[in-house]
């Protein structure tokens, strides 16, 4: 199937690139190249479709262009930043730190911290969820299937009924043209014996007339 983004999948792919610390790395280099086999484990969460790594760079860079979009309109309207972050907003913001900078030690720093145990709960809630989720809609496939199965044979033994009566009929049509034919038949079998009785007659009557006569 087609990988589809959506907000929750978007929150997760910036999750791994935070942790993975894909960004650290010079543009282009053999060592970001790699990092971005987050793609990898993002794959792991959604076993059946398949998550490239080009997807995730160009869902990233989507993402970065949209956020400074809107960070740069917010600014503009009121000269400060103006609401309050969202958690995809706030990772969006370390991200483009982390690539003006190269914050290495601090991302090594985050990463040992208890925000990184927080982290690790929230994946482990949302692999739950997605899970969840995809055994809910394997069981919805399965009755879905199980229904049209029973539909099919339905229609299929509908369809032997029809045939069933439809050669009845054709077979009691049969036997009464067969019936019709044959008293038609019985029919003029008796014609024949009368109008020969009649004849035989006839014969009978002209030899006594002319024994009379002689």
């Amino acid at each position: 199937r087609v990988f589809t983004w959506n907000d929750n999948k978007d929150l997760l792919l910036l999750k791994e690139i935070t942790a993975e610390g894909v960004l650290q790395h010079k543009s282009k280099s053999r060592e970001r190249g790699a990092c971005w086999l987050v793609a990898n484990n993002l794959g792991n969460n959604f076993p059946n479709v398949e998550v490239t790594s080009r997807a995730v760079r160009d869902r990233y860079r989507m993402l970065e262009r949209r956020h400074k979009s809107k960070m740069a309109e917010e600014e503009r309207a009121t000269g400060i930043s103006g609401e309050e972050l969202t958690e995809g907003d706030a990772l969006l913001e370390e991200l483009t730190e982390r690539q003006l900078h190269g914050n290495d030690d601090n991302e090594k720093k985050r990463r040992k911290s208890g925000e990184t145990f927080e982290w690790l709960r929230e994946k482990a809630e949302f692999d739950k969820t997605m899970k969840e989720e995809e055994l809910k809609e394997r069981g919805e496939e399965r009755v879905s299937q199980r229904e049209e199965k029973m539909m099919f044979v339905q229609q299929m033994q509908l369809m032997q009924e029809n045939n069933n009566t439809q050669v009845s009929q054709i077979m009691q049509q049969q036997d009464y043209q067969q019936q019709q034919q044959q008293f038609s038949m019985t029919q003029q079998q008796m014609l024949a014996i009368i109008q020969q009785q009649q004849q035989t007659q006839v014969l009978v009557n002209l030899f006594k007339n002319n024994q009379s006569n002689n």
